[in-house]
């Protein structure tokens, strides 16, 4: 009617639905990303990636980096130290202690494989 073909309007009517499709593909990729790592801010990436790809797109980036981000406390403050690894090697030195102890009482017998089990997991947060 205005001097395009009908295949000429179908084409770009198919570009116009794949283009749509991959946009929002790709704002979904933050949130799912953040779900996969378990993350604990995942609902506020979620809003962000949704939301920032809407508006500019600066907040897809943001929540992209956000959700990539490790969540090691250690990365966050470079100056002070990697004080939270170091707890948690001390943490680790401590459970393998522990473990060792539970180790020990289960052969000497003064614990059954039963409540070894339970302690075991105890001990490792199960």
């Amino acid at each position: 009617m205005y001097g395009y073909s009908d295949a000429w309007l179908g084409g770009f009517g198919f570009l116009l639905v794949l283009f749509g499709a991959i946009a929002i593909g790709l704002m979904l990729v933050p949130g799912l990303i953040a779900n996969k790592r378990n993350h604990p801010y995942k609902g506020v990436i979620w809003a962000l990636s949704i939301v920032g790809t809407i508006f500019t797109g600066l907040g897809w980036l943001a929540a992209l980096i956000w959700a990539l981000w490790p969540q090691d406390k250690s990365l966050i403050d470079p100056i002070v130290g990697n004080t939270y690894a170091q707890q948690r090697t001390a943490g680790n030195s401590n459970l393998a202690a522990k473990l060792a102890e539970l180790d020990s009482m289960l052969a000497s017998g003064q614990i059954s494989q039963d409540e070894y089990n339970a302690l075991r997991k105890k001990a490792l947060g199960l």
